[in-house]
């Protein structure tokens, strides 16, 4: 089986000026072989797609899905790598490129993990805050004919401190975040995988 597929590449004429299309139309083969599939892998394009993808995943907010994404991938080169398909020059070229992305994908990888611990950290903090019992009001038994009186307003007003700190915190993780992955990314972009 074959798959069919076109690419349209637009570009400026050097000597015209002129807006030139190409159109390439190519068939390629295609197998239901995961071996000769894994065999035949690209890492270079593979570790380039990885990146991007979960680039995509993380500015998004789902670490979870972003490490998945990245370490599926990985151990899918690894595997690539270990049964290579053609001589050895393709193998020693298909190691050196996960080399130079296990390289590239290691600040990543942490970053994601990082994001990840701080996530569970705040979902752990909500979750104590809420079951502190700080976020009712009003009074409860505090013996006969006693009920303990609360200020619901230093109550509202520690809320809205403890939100407005949240937001404040979150707001630098993500900056963090943006920082650290850009950075990660650029290093990434620069490396070439192939």
């Amino acid at each position: 089986a074959r798959l069919p597929f076109q690419v349209h590449v637009t570009f400026v004429s050097a000597k015209t000026k002129a807006t030139i299309t190409r159109v390439v139309t190519e068939a390629r083969p295609v197998t239901r072989s995961r071996d000769a599939a894994v065999g035949n892998v690209d890492v270079g394009v593979l570790a380039t797609a990885t990146e991007q993808r979960t680039a995509v995943l993380a500015r998004r907010g789902s670490y979870r899905a972003a490490r998945l994404v990245h370490q599926q991938n990985k151990v899918l080169a690894a595997e690539a790598v270990h049964a290579a398909a053609g001589d050895a020059r393709d193998r020693k070229k298909k190691k050196q490129a996960a080399a130079k992305w296990a390289k590239s994908a290691k600040a990543v990888s942490k970053q994601l993990r990082q994001e990840l611990s701080d996530e569970e950290d705040d979902v752990a903090a909500e979750y104590d805050f809420a079951s502190s019992g700080s976020g009712g009001g009003g009074g409860g038994g505090g013996g006969r004919g006693r009920a303990t009186v609360y200020d619901s307003d230093d109550e509202d007003n520690e809320q809205d401190e403890v939100r407005v700190a949240k937001a404040a915190k979150r707001k630098a993780r993500r900056n963090k975040r943006d920082d650290a992955f850009s950075a990660a990314l650029f290093r990434g972009a620069q490396t070439k995988h192939f």
